[in-house]
This record gives C-alpha cells, structure tokens and sequence, in this order.
C-alpha cells in the first residue's frame, strides 16, 4: 500500500519525476481504447496536468484499493479512486486494476488499466 500512497502523493506534487520514480518500466497504461508503453521515465507525460486542470481538477484520492493477487514478484490492486476540484468536490470516480512489480527490492507500479479518460 505504500508504493500505491507515493504513486498517489507524487501525482497530486505535480512533480513528474518523484511520480515516475514510482513507475516500473516500461510502464504500460491501458485507457481510453488505447495502450500506452511508456519505454522510459519522461516519455508521454507532456502537458498532462495542464489537461487535468482544464477539467477543473486539482487532486486525487483513493476511494478504495483490495489486494486481489499477489506473488513473490507481482501483486494485482483493483481500485477506485476520485478527482476533486480545488473547493474539494468531487469531478470523477474510476475503478482501474494497477499491477505492481518489484523491482530492486522496491514495489513500483508497472502498468495501470483503467475507466478513466
């Protein structure tokens, strides 16, 4: 759940860095009909929290996260998160599954398959 708590911390930052540094890579993202395999840190994140914003997001939580699976190396969360406006309402719920793998001793998110747009 930790690694899961910075994945979420680094994005409401804003800092793409510390976020990625949560990923496994390459990082897949599986959203919208399509899937994106980010090969490395700093590719395809371009102006993605100007798009946030635009919709008039300011952060997001956890609703909830269940352990689904898990092995020595490879764990599945099914989750439901939420976006929120600054004035803390609520602009969105999606469930997404999120597979974590460990890498040098440190669980890190390896891809992300999700409702969200």
């Amino acid at each position: 759940m930790s690694a899961l708590d910075a994945f979420m911390e680094t994005f409401n930052s804003r800092d793409v860095a510390a976020w990625e540094g949560t990923f496994a890579f390459p990082h897949v993202r599986i959203a919208s009909g399509q899937v994106t395999v980010q090969e490395n840190a700093g590719e395809g994140v371009e102006r993605l929290f100007e798009r946030l914003a635009e919709t008039g997001w300011d952060h997001s939580a956890w609703i909830s996260r269940e352990l689904v699976q898990c092995g020595d190396e490879k764990i599945h969360f099914a989750t439901e998160f939420a976006r929120y406006r600054a004035d803390g309402s609520e602009l969105a719920r999606f469930q997404s599954l999120y597979v974590m793998t460990l890498v040098d001793g440190e669980w890190r998110v390896r891809a992300r398959s999700s409702f969200a747009p």
